[in-house]
């Protein structure tokens, strides 16, 4: 599948099909900008499954997490439903691009430990509320269940976070990859994702 049919293909889904709930204007600015970003970097995007995708009802869409904003802006891109992906919670503090972006596509913010002091009280409960209230609307939120961006293709160990979520708010889980067909992710590779 060439990267125009890949396009032809998904531009000519059926939209009407895939219940979105309204997101806030950055949300599908940023959206579009990362579609522009996809398509510039990767010179070829096969979306595999894409039929697969529930097209109503709650998801949690598990991602791998190999390079830090090419993850998002390939999950926010390709997904045929609008997706809320969580986030660590200092990239929201912080300033510069690549967090406006963050911030502007609604993302969860996630306390994790590693990120803390050995005795800091770590609360995501709010963080629940907010995953377990947009699946309770019917929609679709991206996590990272390896908690951390590496820079490899391997996957690394899995936190408890996704199980937890689906376990308690039973709903539809898929998960969802991203391989490059080169080891270090250069501007001429393609990219397969995988429902």
């Amino acid at each position: 599948t060439t990267r125009s049919e890949a396009t032809f293909a998904m531009s000519n889904a059926p939209k009407a099909d895939y219940t979105n709930p309204p997101r806030k204007l950055g949300y599908y600015a940023v959206k579009s900008l990362f579609k522009t970003m996809v398509s510039i970097f990767y010179s070829e995007v096969e979306v595999v499954g894409y039929s697969k995708f529930p097209a109503e009802g709650p998801v949690i869409v598990a991602l791998n997490h190999v390079n830090s904003l090419t993850d998002a802006a390939i999950a926010i891109s390709s997904c045929p439903r609008d997706v809320r992906l969580t986030c660590k919670d200092t990239l929201l503090t912080q300033s510069g691009l690549f967090p406006f972006l963050i911030r502007n596509i609604e993302s969860i913010p996630i306390q994790r430990k590693m990120d803390y002091a050995d005795n800091a009280d770590i609360d995501n409960s709010r963080a629940f509320d907010t995953l377990y209230a947009e699946l309770g609307n019917g929609c679709c939120v991206g996590l990272f269940p390896e908690g951390l961006c590496k820079y490899k293709p391997q996957l690394s160990q899995f936190r408890t976070g996704v199980a937890r979520i689906a376990i308690d708010y039973v709903c539809n889980a898929l998960s969802a990859t991203t391989s490059t067909d080169d080891a270090n992710g250069s501007s001429n590779s393609s990219t397969v994702y995988r429902y």
